[in-house]
């Protein structure tokens, strides 16, 4: 049931198309299911406190209040108010960010509300919401022994059967949720100075311990660099998975020294491997922001590790 209402929300705010024939203005053609997320605040404030910080800062709000006194305005404006315990909310997404269903539905609440989205980057316990899906981005970038045959190389482009994934669409929601995190400023200096993981038991590759979430991050971006660099071939993966570094790289500190050396190691490789496809293609080098081909991809992917 609670999949299914997750689904009819989904359905509700990213594919209402209610609006006026007769008029095209923004306020016709606006979703009204994203109008009232818009408004969503939490409801352990003040009613006084939250109805004025709204009323004054948010222009979504209900202009049909301006029609009645001001007892019945109050009154309307508190009623009109969606409201929940951004905790509960919090403590929801730790669950279920990591399905499908659970990463749409924080993506779509990040940007439909932009004081959940406050509240989100003011937490320091951010680390409890982004390993559910750095784990899931894992295990989607591993190839395990049913999925290798006799037939398939570590070279071979995934196809549908045989890829360790629902679908390439659910890595691009993880990587968008990373990407938004890693836009915060205050995430990046965090994440690698004030958020330790004592024990990654799901890396299976090494044994990791008190690693910062920011070193963590970039351990698994670098798998999927790696993976769809190899496997997927997937341009628009490749260019997320480099601006996620790109936004963490200035806060960069202290890394995990398995994490250097898988930095070093990957860096080596794209570089020697960009090398040789230049040289196969005469040594000339796709144009600056083609990313269509594979030698294109590795040339980004060179420029941006480098």
């Amino acid at each position: 049931i609670a999949d299914l209402g997750s689904a009819l929300f989904l359905l509700l705010t990213n594919n209402c198309r209610a609006h006026s024939s007769s008029s095209r203005s923004s306020n016709s053609w606006r979703n009204p299911y994203r109008a009232e997320l818009a408004t969503m605040n939490d409801n352990r404030w003040e009613k006084d406190s939250m109805s004025n910080d709204l009323s004054e800062q948010n222009p979504l709000l209900p202009t049909r209040t301006s029609r009645v006194d001001n007892d019945q305005s109050q009154e309307v404006l508190e009623m009109s108010i969606l409201s929940i315990n951004f905790e509960s909310l919090f403590e929801a997404f730790e669950r279920i960010a990591h399905t499908e269903i659970g990463a749409l539905m924080l993506y779509t609440m990040l940007l439909s509300s932009p004081i959940f989205a406050a509240s989100l980057a003011a937490r320091s316990d951010l680390d409890t919401l982004v390993m559910p899906l750095l784990r899931t981005l894992y295990f989607s970038s591993t190839m395990t022994h049913e999925h290798h045959t006799s037939t398939t190389s570590p070279s071979t482009v995934l196809s549908a059967k045989n890829r360790p994934f629902r679908s390439q669409s659910q890595l691009y929601v993880i990587l968008i949720l990373l990407l938004i995190f890693s836009q915060d400023q205050s995430f990046g200096r965090i994440s690698f100075k004030l958020l330790s993981i004592p024990d990654v038991k799901w890396y299976k590759e090494r044994q990791i311990k008190n690693i910062s979430l920011g070193s963590m991050i970039l351990l698994v971006v670098l798998r999927t660099i790696t993976f769809s660099l190899n496997r997927l071939h997937d341009s628009f993966l490749l260019s997320n998975c480099c601006a996620v570094l790109l936004n963490l790289s200035p806060h960069a500190i202290n890394l995990h020294e398995y994490v250097a050396a898988r930095l070093v190691s990957v860096t080596t490789s794209c570089t020697k491997r960009y090398s040789a496809m230049v040289a196969e293609n005469g040594n000339n080098q796709e144009a600056e922001g083609d990313v269509s081909s594979l030698l294109s991809m590795h040339g980004e992917v060179n420029s941006e590790l480098s």
